[in-house]
């Protein structure tokens, strides 16, 4: 069972955070964006960004061609989103916290 995201919204830079509280994890090649790029992304919405799938994880990005990542996430219970959801969530951020 993955672990209960925070509700809080905190701030990042003057800004909003609506992911503060979510763990991510980007695994595979996401268009247009390099995987530090889109870990940034993460970060300045308020989200943490890892490298390893692990039971504190909520929300894995699966890009192309994603790996063993994808199947330790399913193993753990976290949400999956493809790129378009990604992307989609970046311009609308709380999309994450409404759905899944």
């Amino acid at each position: 069972m993955m672990k209960e995201p925070s509700e809080e919204i905190t701030e990042t830079g003057g800004q909003a955070a609506p992911w503060a509280g979510l763990n991510f994890v980007v695994t595979g090649r996401i268009e247009g964006m390099t995987r530090p790029q889109a870990e940034q992304a993460i970060r300045e919405r308020g989200g943490n960004a890892t490298g390893s799938v692990t039971k504190t994880m909520h929300i894995l990005v699966a890009g192309d061609k994603p790996g063993s990542k994808l199947v330790k996430a399913r193993q753990t219970g976290a949400r999956i989103i493809d790129e378009a959801e990604f992307m989609l969530a970046l311009n609308n951020p709380e999309t994450l916290r409404q759905a899944g």
